[in-house]
């Protein structure tokens, strides 16, 4: 990383490997690239109470998949002309991408977005939302 991208605060990635979160990484490489930011990428993976327990090494085998998935993105960036640092975190993904968001002092979000219904938003929550609600930086939906 040049001294020039050094200081510039980077774009956050939320990333599952989803469909939608292909896209949002397609939008951030872009954008990153464009404004000459660094990504940083994290995965949140938000355990069933068994796996969190350690029971069964679920949890190993899915970080080890997620770690893999965010080493190809950093390929791809590299490829770019883009940075990315990327991490695996394991909790609740709204909370844990706003902690990370405060952590590397990004400059603005991007995510993947699959589109619901309203009850269904209501009912289950939404990581989107939640980073609509309590980012102090810009959020950027990707359908």
């Amino acid at each position: 990383m040049s001294a020039m991208q050094a200081s510039v605060a980077p774009i956050l990635l939320a990333f599952d490997s989803s469909g939608p979160a292909q896209r949002a990484f397609a939008y951030a490489l872009d954008l990153a690239h464009r404004t000459r930011r660094p990504l940083h990428a994290v995965t949140a993976l938000d355990f069933a109470p068994e796996y969190a327990a350690g029971t069964g090494g679920a949890d190993d085998a899915l970080v080890r998949e997620s770690e893999d998935a965010l080493e190809q993105l950093r390929r791809q960036a590299a490829t770019a002309g883009v940075s990315l640092t990327s991490r695996v975190r394991v909790g609740p993904p709204a909370l844990l991408l706003l902690q990370e968001l405060q952590a590397v002092a990004a400059a603005q979000v991007v995510i993947g977005h699959t589109e619901k219904g309203a009850l269904m938003r209501w009912l289950a929550g939404s990581v989107s939302r939640s980073l609509l609600d309590e980012a102090r930086v810009p959020v950027t939906l990707v359908p």
